[in-house]
């Protein structure tokens, strides 16, 4: 939605927004680009009375101003549907989908096509992506060319439109990166997410081409009724694009792509981790079938940053990085893999601050059987927010040998909830963890054969007098 406001005001709307509380990074953004956000949601945000509202999926029937726009029959739209008439209809339409992995490689893919128009300034894309790309500093672009790079997004549209969002962007050509249950709130099971997704692919014309992973069966079977051409990509032998020799070399990763078959193209970028070649060679496959060489493709890669909150270094301290990141789905977070030391934090300080507490229950709840093969996990959240306010885990990971633990009082001086932005909170929350004396430097220095319990099957650690945030071990 930010990122929709920002390029309706570069064709010159005067755009306003409500939010019940907006944050970071995207509340930053609309603030710079001088698009005012009203808080909390009211009937008086609409005087007057706008020509159009957009509305947001997470809003529904009950809605303050919902209710005053049907009521006076004030014209409004879908996020999704106003993005297809306004910027996609004549242009040509590239969609990134997937139930993870979508904004990142939507972004390296906007940054090849901005590197490759330095020589064919026709290619210079406009883009709308569900994160701020670090190159450009921005989530959405426009230009008047035709190339327009879309995040697509198997959330439901509006609460009159309950169909993915994707199914309005009819893609000219399509990156299918995986297909896993996600969104328990509005999709029942994976069979219904499976369907959502073969709809999209019945949307690419005969002309047009989908780019698959090709690890996933359930990936296999959405493609497998295509009209297009399909091109995976993937580690088999059998992928059209195959990832080979894939190392970390100072700080780097090199890795070498075979196009069917034969060596096509190395690569280097300063991201790490596997799902991040994956994402970047579905990039460069899309990129090279639209014409765009691979010499063009390779410095792309090479100068690509990050999307905020996507593994994004936010501070290093006594030799400690810290790493934000907006991983949220079970199997990418069990691909830390001893890697990471994870600090799972709840935005807010009320029982849940997600628009959708069904998807947040269901999700945390499912996440217990997600850290096993992953580091040991500090589940932290505002100290203010009560034990009883998190969603009660359907098991523990593994039973605790000792004997039940009872919950520890809370010092007066570790009430105080952090702003969501507060670097003191994260630099206390390293240092609690970076002490010898703390549970979770304990933890870290224990054998992989440590019992593992859930976030509350044991008590909180003991308070650090500079920390704002409360851990629980697991």
């Amino acid at each position: 939605m930010a990122s929709l406001a920002g390029l309706l005001q570069l064709e010159g709307h005067r755009i306003t927004g409500s939010d019940k509380a907006a944050y970071p990074p995207m509340s930053d953004l609309l603030r710079s680009l001088g698009i005012p956000i009203l808080e909390p949601y009211a009937e008086s945000n609409l005087s007057p009375a706008p020509d159009l509202v957009v509305i947001g999926n997470a809003l529904s029937r009950g809605n303050p101003e919902i209710e005053r726009v049907l009521d006076e029959r004030i014209p409004f739209t879908s996020m999704a549907a106003l993005l297809r008439e306004e910027f996609l209809r004549g242009r040509s339409p590239l969609v990134v989908a997937g139930t993870h992995g979508k904004t990142t490689t939507t972004s390296m893919l906007a940054w090849i096509y901005q590197t490759a128009a330095r020589e064919n300034p026709a290619l210079e894309p406009s883009f709308l992506i569900g994160g701020v790309a670090e190159n450009f500093g921005s989530s959405f672009q426009l230009r008047p060319t035709q190339p327009f790079i879309v995040e697509g997004d198997e959330y439901d549209t509006a609460f009159f439109d309950k169909g993915p969002k994707f199914l309005h962007y009819f893609p000219d050509a399509l990156i299918l990166t995986h297909v896993e249950f996600d969104h328990a709130d509005i999709y029942a099971d994976l069979d219904q997410v499976k369907t959502a997704f073969k709809r999209l692919v019945n949307l690419v014309p005969r002309r047009g081409i989908i780019v698959a992973y090709d690890g996933s069966d359930n990936v296999t079977e959405c493609v497998s009724r295509a009209f297009c051409r399909v091109e995976r990509y993937g580690f088999s032998d059998a992928a059209h694009w195959r990832i080979r020799n894939l190392r970390h070399v100072d700080g780097q990763t090199q890795w070498e792509v075979d196009r069917d078959g034969v060596l096509w193209a190395e690569f280097t970028m300063n991201l790490a981790g596997e799902h991040n070649v994956l994402n970047a060679t579905a990039a460069a496959a899309l990129a090279a079938g639209q014409g765009i060489s691979k010499e063009s493709i390779a410095a792309a890669l090479a100068t690509f940053k990050s999307v905020k909150r996507r593994l994004e270094v936010r501070d290093q301290i006594d030799g400690i990085t810290l790493i934000e990141d907006f991983a949220h789905h079970p199997p990418p977070f069990a691909k830390l893999s001893g890697r990471f030391v994870p600090f799972i934090r709840r935005r807010g300080s009320g029982p849940c601050s997600n628009p959708a507490p069904t998807r947040c229950a269901a999700r945390f709840s499912r996440l217990n059987s997600s850290p096993v093969c992953a580091s040991p996990i500090a589940w932290c959240w505002p100290a203010s927010t009560s034990r009883s306010a998190f969603p009660k885990p359907s098991a523990c990971i593994r039973k605790r040998s000792s004997a039940p633990s009872t919950t520890r009082e809370r010092p007066p001086n570790s009430t105080q909830t952090p702003t969501r932005s507060s670097p003191l909170s994260r630099r206390s929350l390293l240092r609690a963890t970076s002490s010898p004396s703390s549970p979770m430097a304990a933890s870290t220095a224990s054998t992989s054969n440590s019992p593992r319990v859930c976030a509350n099957c044991i008590p909180a650690p003991p308070a650090h007098n500079e920390s704002k945030y409360q851990l629980r071990h697991a």
